[in-house]
């Protein structure tokens, strides 16, 4: 399931606190990073590209999650246009 992020206050993660304050969810977003330089903070969202996974797992739990979506997202071809 994807988070919902259907306003740019819920899906603006250059601010985290901004984010978190208009209702922003927790988990997976629908909202796609396009090329360009961003400031997001890696400790409140992680970045998953084809390549690496961008963030601080606090756990070994959240770093399954992460490897998990990470090579979902590869093996469904979602990186490619």
């Amino acid at each position: 399931m994807l988070a919902a992020n259907d306003t740019e206050e819920k899906s603006d993660f250059q601010d985290a606190r901004k984010f978190l304050i208009n209702g922003g969810q927790k988990g997976p977003q629908r909202k796609i990073l396009r090329e360009g330089t961003y400031a997001i903070n890696t400790t409140q969202f992680a970045i998953i590209t084809n390549e690496r996974v961008y963030g601080h797992a606090l756990s070994a739990q959240e770093q399954s999650v992460l490897d998990s979506m990470n090579r979902r997202s590869r093996d469904r071809k979602g990186f490619t246009q």
